[in-house]
């Protein structure tokens, strides 16, 4: 999940798995082509599989933590600037978490389809880098770049954000229309790492556009999985 100071992972699997990944990440590698391809050893046995961990779906009409953050230039941002005429999208989402690369390209393209419509987007990450150096401000412009992403990413050095939605994993997202109140929180899509599947972020982008044109969105939602 997200990964704060106080948090302790007992599970010896899952932080193979996370390191397993981290190192096919590092090396350029695609771990649902690994995944699916490759061997451990004369064992044969399958690769670790990736820690999932699904978000926590606050109720929603929840009203939106107030919060103060800045880029990793020092560009400062509050929830109230960053919200449109029709409301604020969240993602808390890191450099490092495969769930999170294997759509980031598609959240670049999201961002650019609902600039002009009226809805606000924010990227947050509030790892701990003393963990996960990957995900430490210096290296968060290039993976926005990398993928396209213009909206503000903001960095939570204190983890205090994360808690104050109940953000539970990465990519963990949270849609709130313009009386801050909560409409959506759940999966971008039914797609997973590794799973060659088309990324559409289906789930996610209708209830935006319902949103924006002020329209009812389904209630029955499906979790966010991620690291």
């Amino acid at each position: 999940g997200v990964k704060v100071k106080d948090a302790k992972c007992s599970n010896s699997v899952r932080i193979a798995s996370l390191l397993w990944y981290d190192a096919l990440l590092a090396g350029g590698h695609d771990p649902g082509t690994v995944l699916r391809t490759s061997s451990l050893g004369p064992t044969n046995r399958d690769p670790p599989r990736m820690a999932q961990t699904p978000s926590s779906m606050v109720p929603l009409g929840t009203p939106m933590p107030a919060f103060e953050l800045k880029t990793a230039e020092g560009i400062a941002y509050t929830s109230t600037s960053l919200s449109g005429p029709n409301g604020l999208l969240v993602i808390f989402l890191c450099n490092h978490c495969p769930f999170v690369v294997h759509l980031a390209d598609a959240l670049g393209e999201l961002g650019d389809e609902f600039r002009d419509l009226g809805l606000g987007i924010v990227g947050i990450t509030s790892n701990d880098v003393t963990n996960r150096a990957a995900d430490a401000p210096e290296h968060m412009p290039a993976f926005a770049a990398a993928h396209g992403i213009g909206f503000p990413y903001l960095f939570d050095p204190t983890q205090q954000v994360a808690r104050s939605f109940n953000a539970t994993c990465t990519p963990d997202f949270f849609l709130y229309d313009n009386t801050h109140r909560l409409v959506y929180r759940g999966q971008f899509d039914d797609t997973r790492p590794g799973d060659n599947a088309t990324v559409t972020g289906s789930d996610l982008r209708n209830a935006m556009h319902a949103l924006c044109q002020q329209s009812s969105i389904n209630p029955k939602q499906i979790p966010s999985m991620g690291c």
